[in-house]
């Protein structure tokens, strides 16, 4: 039921910024063969409650995005 300017926001600052400093950082590390990312979540990203929709779903697609970005960067010495 909520409007999908909550879900914009939800996932430009739950995810979305997260992937564009990625993207930003990502060509150095892979230059020097090392590198370390930790990005925050929540367990609503697991386990939803209700009302919480936009902020867990962003959460959740953060889980699963730096769960990718493990397998991607593992090669290269990226955790």
């Amino acid at each position: 039921d909520s409007d999908i300017s909550l879900w914009l926001e939800q996932f430009q600052v739950n995810l979305f910024a997260a992937v564009q400093l990625t993207q930003i950082i990502w060509p150095y590390f892979i230059k020097n063969k090392k590198g370390s990312i930790i990005n925050i979540s929540s367990t609503l990203g697991v386990k939803p409650t209700a009302n919480t929709g936009a902020y867990s779903a962003s959460k959740a697609a953060m889980n699963n995005w730096t769960i990718s970005l493990a397998q991607d960067g593992g090669s290269h010495n990226i955790r």
